[in-house]
């Protein structure tokens, strides 16, 4: 029987494999697996997973997650977490 550390750290292993196995996904991958996707008018998209989580993607890159995401044509973008709470970052080119 492992010991609570040990548990623990077990636990902290799968939640970092987890991670590592999520790619990003192209608008025709989304589209394959029946995800709902979104493309916006400066070419970033998002897709919905089975899990109700939308992933804003920006030239191959995950640059949001959360229960609703969006991209302003500036490049801003906006994402709301879990917890309901909404975050509007900045493009830093503008």
């Amino acid at each position: 029987m492992a010991t609570k550390k040990q548990a623990k750290k077990q636990k902290k292993n799968k939640k970092k494999e987890k991670t590592k196995k999520q790619k990003v996904l192209t608008v025709q991958e989304a589209k394959d697996k029946g995800y709902y996707v979104c493309r916006f008018l400066n070419g970033d998209y998002a897709y919905r997973d089975e899990k109700g989580i939308e992933h804003l993607i920006r030239e191959g890159q995950e640059i949001a997650s959360g229960s609703y995401v969006f991209s302003y044509d500036n490049g801003d973008y906006r994402y709301e977490d879990e917890r309901g709470e909404s975050y509007l970052i900045k493009n830093d080119r503008n």
